[in-house]
């Protein structure tokens, strides 16, 4: 995903806003920050065409002032399962590709996988459990998730769906087998 935003001198009177208007495959999000205005968008990097002119309608549209700040990100959506856990360390949210592949939302995922992340280092302190828990924690709660979004998104995009469905099926089906068994 590439994402651009920014930081503008207004306070939002909303709690949130999307918008799935100004970029394909992807969407914009308005929130407050304090006593500032957070203003962004993300999407592929294909369709990720005059980032800074789109952000610049987005602010028009909305009527907000020029920004303050402009950020921008490059992370990876989920593609299959990735080692998380090295000696002690252990990579959560973005860091460990918890991406949601057809949204590119993280916010959750990051949340999520800290909190597993917490359980593993708490029952590791407390109990000597390997922090391994932790990967066998996320390829449980997680990767489910991320495997459907993963099918799915092969059905919505533009590309040739066939192979991409089939690299990602093998997986989701055996989750599933698992899962029903």
């Amino acid at each position: 995903m590439k994402t651009i935003s920014a930081d503008v001198s207004v306070s939002f009177k909303k709690q949130l806003c999307f918008d799935f208007s100004y970029t394909e495959g992807g969407y914009s999000w308005i929130f407050p920050k304090g006593h500032l205005t957070h203003v962004g968008f993300g999407t592929r990097p294909d369709a990720f065409k005059n980032g800074e002119v789109v952000l610049h309608k987005i602010l028009e549209d909305y009527g907000f002032p020029e920004p303050l700040n402009i950020y921008r990100w490059t992370y990876p959506l989920f593609s299959s399962p990735e080692l998380l856990v090295w000696k002690n360390t252990l990579l959560i949210g973005d860091a460990a590709s918890l991406v949601n592949p057809a949204t590119g939302g993280g916010i959750y995922n990051a949340a999520q996988s800290a909190y597993l992340a917490s359980k593993a280092i708490d029952s590791n302190l407390r109990e000597g459990r390997p922090l391994k828990l932790y990967q066998n924690m996320i390829t449980k709660h997680m990767y489910p998730m991320f495997y459907s979004a993963k099918v799915f998104d092969c059905v919505l995009q533009k590309n040739p769906f066939p192979i991409q469905f089939l690299r990602m099926i093998k997986p989701f089906i055996v989750y599933l087998s698992k899962t029903l068994s």
